[in-house]
């Protein structure tokens, strides 16, 4: 994130996730995969409650250059008043250059100790054709969720 980016100097990254292609390892009735990229704040994708390792893969349709995503929650079961809190959210993310090749580890956050209801990463850009978010463990017993996925980057 630059200091000044009314001065020229942005990043030129753009969304280049948004209404491309989602599929899951599970969903749970109506949160489906697709509304992890929907660009909508009120629909999100949420895996089956018997998926432990659950994951989302994002199909970007072309080949670009990836240099940050932002990963939205979603905590549909929160409830303060019955001790249900916030808490961190433990996951990886691999990327693919081109589908059907080797899934390659982009970023591990799977010892994760910090709460982000927003978690926005960036990292040294890679060429990326998928990404795959997997969660690896969740700080209670609810069915975490991904409000939105959404990779940032740059047409090669």
């Amino acid at each position: 994130v630059l200091k000044e980016p009314q001065l020229g100097n942005e990043t030129g990254y753009l969304p280049v996730s948004v209404r491309t292609i989602a599929s899951a390892s599970s969903c749970a009735p109506g949160r489906t995969a697709d509304y992890a990229i929907d660009d909508y704040c009120r629909s999100w994708w949420q895996p089956s409650d018997e998926d432990r390792t659950p994951d989302l893969t994002i199909d970007l349709k072309n080949i670009y250059e990836v240099a940050g995503f932002r990963i939205m929650w979603a905590e549909p079961e929160l409830d303060h008043i019955k001790g249900i809190s916030p808490g961190p959210v433990r996951y990886k993310v691999f990327y693919q250059p081109t589908k059907g090749k080797e899934w390659t580890l982009l970023l591990d956050c799977s010892s994760n100790d910090r709460d982000m209801l927003i978690d926005y990463r960036t990292f040294d850009s890679v060429k990326a054709r998928r990404l795959k978010l997997v969660i690896t463990a969740t700080h209670s017993d609810q069915n975490i969720g991904v409000l939105e996925f959404t990779a940032f980057g740059k047409p090669l």
